[in-house]
């Protein structure tokens, strides 16, 4: 069965297109200088064509030029949980949610938008600690109410923890983001009977906080992998602290 109708594909091709174009316009005039910005214009371009390790590199070395590169730091952990860097990229968004919680990102290929608190999310979600997710991802709405990711994953945790009711309640602020339209649809079908709604596992969200994070749906192939905190810096903040100070 296909999963999009033609009209879908159209719609989605034509985004596609113009966002790419856009961030390569974005990118063009700083790609080969030797600044925090050079490096992050070089690190968006990888990310673009799924070369995450190349992102990586480039990621970080804007981030030992300039360490409160707040652009560099966002799509560093993101480009880590696609990669399957799942605690690097844990430790990453710890540190950007608790000194620029409010910052936000816009996916280069999609309208996506989302906060620091929706990528601590993701990375919460993706180390299983599925009732600390709920809560940066509550944070994460309230910043941007407007967002049709975050409410999305959101769903997706309340389905692997139970509480169906508030997945249900969730499905029409995501109703336009194609990324989730299956999601959306079995929610759809859940308001007549509940029955008709899966138990999702929490190996099952990290392997979709892996394989689609928010920007291009790419694929994780091969195992996970751990990897050390690529800024260095020794202080880490506690996961409570970030949530609660920011639960307001």
């Amino acid at each position: 069965m296909k999963r999009y109708s033609q009209t879908n594909l159209v719609e989605l091709a034509s985004l596609l297109k113009e966002r790419t174009s856009q961030s390569l316009n974005e990118i063009d005039s700083s790609l080969t200088d030797q600044t925090a910005g050079g490096a992050l214009a070089r690190g968006r371009l990888f990310s673009l064509y799924g070369l995450h390790e190349e992102a990586i590199d480039c990621f970080s070395d804007a981030l030992s030029l300039d360490r409160d590169l707040d652009d560099a730091l966002i799509r560093l952990a993101i480009t880590q949980l696609k990669a399957g860097y799942v605690e690097a990229a844990l430790k990453n968004a710890m540190v950007l949610a608790a000194r620029n919680p409010n910052f936000e990102f816009r996916a280069q290929t999609t309208d996506e938008v989302v906060s620091a608190m929706t990528i601590l999310g993701d990375a919460l979600a993706a180390s299983e600690r599925l009732e600390d997710a709920i809560e940066a991802y509550k944070i994460a709405i309230k910043i941007n109410p407007q967002g049709n990711y975050t409410p999305a994953r959101l769903a997706q945790v309340y389905l692997a923890t139970g509480n169906q009711d508030e997945a249900v309640e969730l499905a029409p602020q995501f109703a336009n983001n194609l990324r989730f339209a299956d999601l959306h649809h079995v929610l759809s079908l859940g308001r007549e009977s509940k029955a008709l709604l899966p138990k999702f596992n929490s190996s099952f969200i990290r392997s979709q906080i892996l394989s689609t994070v928010v920007g291009r749906p790419f694929s994780v192939r091969g195992s996970i992998r751990l990897a050390e905190l690529v800024q260095d810096n020794n202080w880490c903040v506690d996961i409570q602290d970030i949530l609660l100070d920011n639960d307001t």
